[in-house]
């Protein structure tokens, strides 16, 4: 009996194109063509079982052609492309998703002792807060949204990113100096890649400041308000229409410096500010750096109580933004993306040196160091990521440092190749001085304020400046303060400032 011949099977052409990232295909696989590496990826997110809820840089990805996808927007475009987690051998479908998040449950709920105050305020909000902000017809509301939309999971800055990621035994430490020895080219490529994400977060940081967002400083506004929903950074606004409907000129800002009111006892009230022709470049600069905090993949893989300690440190990330805007435009004081700059005179500057100094020390360090972009947005991550801020949990003080670490080496890596191995080690310190310089004036800068708070001078004051200045453990101070010697503001000012660096340091 003759045997039957089954239907012949046509063959598929090879692909030319990975469906996925556009690199040359090895042919159809999971259904879908595709190169090596995507493949490589797609089965590796099946078997773990991943599982992704949104884009983890908030939405950046989307029509950004010069940086790759997170994770999360890669195996999206796997699955657009037909590929099929079913063809995977060895995967199972069916178990509990993983996750790699911190959980915040009753199981692993920090402790609440002195040290965790503003956790508990953290874990006790549950309404829902909104912020007014500067629109074309009206003012828009930002709703903070539920937990599940703060709960994506980010890619960290690990090893599959930067070459440089602390291993936990010494084969692996053995294994990563063969590859660096072996594969140079490859660690600058990761390097490079690395490089072009934080470009791209920091470019949105920047658009965000002349955007047409304008959180406004209303009673009652909190950390809160901020801190829930994903990082405004991957949000198109519209630009802020009065730095576009002028030709660009500089203007003249007076300063009022922190001595003069305190000594003079000058009230603030900023109730009538107008949002729609100018910005409050103080209170603005500080929710834009929230976002900008917002955006990091470190951010979503801390504790919900470590999130707002870290956020409530915004202030020192928006003094050296906006300290390096001053600088890339060549201004030796403090200058806004309006055009308006800091303008004092010589009896001014000899009255309150330390104002003076607060608007130009920054700037002049980083004149010294001839600070350029990549190392700025490096060095500006060093010192978000500060694993010594008071209140965050012991585990998330690891993971901060382990970032810190990363990220300078990256920095050190980067600083050789860029100066050379003669001069690239002391140029290298005087860089990391910069951060040192930040905190420290930083610091000052939060005891005036909190010694303005105190003298009941500012008539704006909100939760979120008790946050943001962490001045709530000081309110005993406004019962004791009518300062009716100018001695004893002195002497108060520099306690405050020793307190406020001791946390931070």
């Amino acid at each position: 009996m003759p045997l039957r011949k089954g239907p012949k099977r046509e063959h598929q052409p090879r692909p030319s194109d990975c469906i996925v990232c556009g690199d040359p295909a090895i042919g159809h696989n999971y259904d879908a063509p595709s190169c090596a590496s995507c493949k490589a990826f797609f089965r590796r997110v099946v078997i773990r079982n991943r599982m992704f809820t949104g884009c983890m840089r908030g939405g950046l990805c989307e029509g950004n052609e010069s940086m790759p996808p997170c994770r999360a927007c890669r195996y999206d475009k796997c699955i657009k492309g037909g590929m099929n987690p079913l063809l995977v051998a060895g995967a199972e479908i069916d178990i509990k998703p993983e996750i790699s998040r911190i959980s915040t449950t009753e199981e692993n709920k920090p402790s609440t002792s002195h040290s965790w105050s503003l956790c508990t305020k953290c874990s006790t909000s549950t309404q829902k807060a909104t912020v007014e902000c500067q629109t074309d017809t009206n003012c828009e509301h930002i709703q903070s949204e539920t937990a599940e939309n703060s709960s994506h999971e980010l890619p960290r800055l690990d090893a599959e990113t930067i070459p440089c990621d602390p291993g936990t035994s010494s084969e692996s430490n053995a294994l990563k100096q063969m590859l660096v020895a072996q594969n140079p080219d490859r660690i600058e490529n990761k390097l490079e890649k690395m490089m072009r994400i934080l470009m791209a977060i920091e470019d949105a940081h920047q658009k965000l400041r002349i955007s047409k967002y304008t959180p406004k400083l209303v009673p009652g506004l909190s950390l809160d308000d901020f801190a829930h929903g994903r990082s405004k950074l991957g949000v198109k606004f519209k630009p802020f229409q009065p730095m576009h409907s002028r030709a660009y000129e500089l203007t003249s800002m007076p300063i009022v410096p922190y001595e003069v009111i305190i000594g003079q006892r000058i009230a603030m009230d900023l109730t009538d500010f107008d949002y729609k022709s100018k910005k409050l470049w103080m209170f603005q600069d500080v929710t834009y750096s929230i976002e900008f905090i917002k955006a990091l993949s470190i951010y979503h893989a801390i504790d919900d109580c470590s999130k707002k300690v870290l956020l409530a440190s915004a202030l020192t990330c928006s003094n050296f933004t906006s300290a390096y805007y001053s600088y890339s435009h060549n201004s030796d004081r403090t200058f806004f993306p309006d055009g308006s700059v800091m303008t004092w005179n010589n009896e001014l500057q000899n009255l309150s040196p330390d104002s003076t100094r607060f608007h130009t020390g920054i700037i002049a360090a980083m004149k010294e160091a001839d600070l350029d972009t990549r190392e700025y947005t490096l060095l500006k991550l060093i010192i978000v990521c500060n694993p010594l801020l008071h209140g965050l949990h012991p585990h998330d003080i690891t993971l901060l440092q382990h970032e810190k670490e990363k990220l300078t080496k990256t920095l050190l890596s980067y600083v050789l190749a860029r100066r050379g191995i003669q001069e690239g080690p002391s140029i290298f310190a005087k860089i990391l001085s910069i951060g040192d310089v930040v905190t420290r004036l930083t610091s000052w800068q939060k005891s005036q304020c909190i010694l303005i708070i105190a003298m009941n001078l500012y008539k704006n004051y909100t939760p979120f400046d008790e946050t943001v200045f962490h001045s709530q453990t000081l309110h005993y101070i406004s019962s004791m303060i009518y300062l009716s010697a100018p001695s004893f503001a002195s002497l108060l000012t520099s306690r405050l400032v020793l307190v406020s660096a001791s946390r931070e340091e």
